[in-house]
């Protein structure tokens, strides 16, 4: 969201979006990141931080990343969130970038605190 949302401003954010698009960096989420971008798009509409072009415009922009989405197990995600002790979103996000060895790229606090090593 940082990194599409103009009045966002986050330079960590826009970094790893750049490196991406110009094939420095592979990003991989799990099958809730575009949900979870349409809806935060759609909250900065409704706070009239952007207007419904703008927002038709982000969602767009989103979805052009082509962001590879990675399947994770029902069961497997249960199991981390309860021993995590995280939002079954959340431990979805951190499943994938086990998974897959991926740093967990999060601008969430807690979140942030299960980056596993990576640095960027």
């Amino acid at each position: 969201m940082s990194a599409l949302l103009p009045d966002e401003d986050s330079l960590f954010a826009t970094n790893i979006f750049n490196k991406f698009s110009n094939g420095e960096y592979c990003l991989v989420s799990c099958p809730l990141l575009p949900y979870e971008i349409a809806n935060g798009i759609k909250v900065a509409l409704i706070r009239k931080r952007i207007d419904k072009v703008g927002a038709e415009n982000l969602v767009d922009k989103f979805l052009k990343l082509n962001i590879k989405l990675c399947e994770i197990e029902t069961m497997k995600l249960f199991e981390m969130a309860v021993a995590e002790n995280l939002t079954i979103y959340d431990a979805a996000y951190l499943l994938v970038s086990r998974d897959t060895n991926h740093p967990l790229l999060s601008l969430d606090k807690h979140l942030k605190g299960y980056s596993s090593g990576f640095s960027l």
